[in-house]
């Protein structure tokens, strides 16, 4: 099941700092109709890392949304949602 329905936030640095600092979970960037990664771990932490250019995939591809979920059991999900969605950044090579 891909992320709960919810309003797409723009992928700014201005609307990342205004989330929670210590909340857990999923999230999803992406742009147009494109899933360009999903990652894990605290969301706005991991969000601004990506702001900051730490993948050169997301930052070649220039998601221009996000949207999260707060869950306990972020891993597992996270998994859930890469098979489910395939995002472009998060293809393994091989």
């Amino acid at each position: 099941m891909a992320f709960p329905e919810q309003e797409s936030k723009p992928f700014t640095r201005v609307v990342v700092l205004a989330l929670p600092e210590r909340e857990r979970g999923c999230y999803g960037l992406f742009k147009t109709n494109q899933w360009v990664y999903v990652g894990s771990g605290f969301i706005r932490a991991r969000l601004l890392d990506h702001l900051n250019n730490d993948n050169p995939c997301i930052t070649r591809k220039q998601p221009t949304h996000f949207v999260h979920e707060i869950t306990q059991d972020y891993r597992q999900r996270e998994k859930e949602l890469i098979q489910e969605l395939d995002p472009e950044c998060n293809r393994q090579a091989g």
